[in-house]
């Protein structure tokens, strides 16, 4: 790695991170718009068919509830299965991880070694209040936790656009 150094991350992941990158990725917000189709053809279903028959009401408003609760945990039963699978398929010791953002390329390094990106992969970048999450795809992405640079100045989110652009 050759490459002049721009920024760089010592990060060790946790559940909670995945379940975080869970919440951010634009699948989970497809699935949130998805629902609150469903809930509201539910409801207005609902209110047509019923003609002010409380018995109807009663039987649809658990299906409504029902919902509600599945769109709420979805976020953290994904994170945890995201977790558990990078536990399983790379073991413990790829949880903790070097990211470089050189000139050209994104490293990842850990215990299994590195991988690399070109900034072009990176379809978007969605800030939140302690992480980037640099989406690769709808599901897949490059976690940043904030507190863990180690070096860099200068707008994080603005060298990133600036790169893929390119």
């Amino acid at each position: 790695m050759e490459e002049k150094l721009y920024f760089k991350f010592n990060e060790t992941l946790s559940q909670e991170d995945y379940i975080a990158f869970a919440k951010a990725s634009p699948a989970y917000k497809m699935i949130i718009i998805v629902y609150a189709v469903l809930i509201a053809f539910l409801g207005i279903f609902i209110a047509i068919t019923t003609k002010g028959d409380p018995y109807y009401a009663i039987v649809y408003f658990p299906l409504i509830i029902m919902l509600i609760v599945v769109l709420l945990l979805y976020p953290k039963s994904l994170g945890k299965n995201l977790y558990k699978n990078a536990l399983a398929l790379y073991g413990p010791a790829t949880l903790s991880s070097e990211i470089a953002f050189c000139e050209d390329y994104i490293y990842d390094t850990d215990a299994n070694g590195y991988r690399r990106y070109s900034y072009d992969r990176i379809k978007k970048v969605v800030e939140r209040k302690n992480y980037y999450f640099l989406m690769i795809s709808k599901t897949a992405g490059i976690v940043i936790k904030k507190d863990s640079i180690t070096y860099g100045e200068g707008d994080f989110v603005s060298f990133i656009n600036s790169k893929k652009v390119k």
